[in-house]
């Protein structure tokens, strides 16, 4: 495996974290509510989530730009944090 390809897989890691950690989150809302969070609850979830893994993303190419061997592209990044966010969506 090369290192874009490390580097790609470390970040998708990264976002399934961040993602579990919403899910979590999600899932604690329900428990205290005895019901799903309103819309507007989840909206406020998802777009926190949503700048939770562009921050990440933005600190993960800065964190990788100087390494030289490093052929992470931030197209490859936005698509997993497109993907992460539609599974996000999806499991709701």
């Amino acid at each position: 495996m090369n290192q874009g390809n490390d580097s790609i897989t470390s970040f998708r890691n990264i976002a399934d974290a961040i993602s579990a950690k919403y899910q979590a989150q999600v899932q604690l809302m329900t428990a205290e509510l005895g019901t799903r969070p309103s819309f507007d609850d989840l909206m406020t979830l998802l777009k926190q989530m949503e700048k939770d893994l562009t921050g990440s993303g933005v600190k993960f190419l800065e964190k990788h730009k100087g390494d030289g061997k490093n052929t992470t592209q931030p197209d490859e990044l936005r698509g997993i944090i497109r993907t992460t966010i539609e599974g996000f969506i999806k499991q709701l």
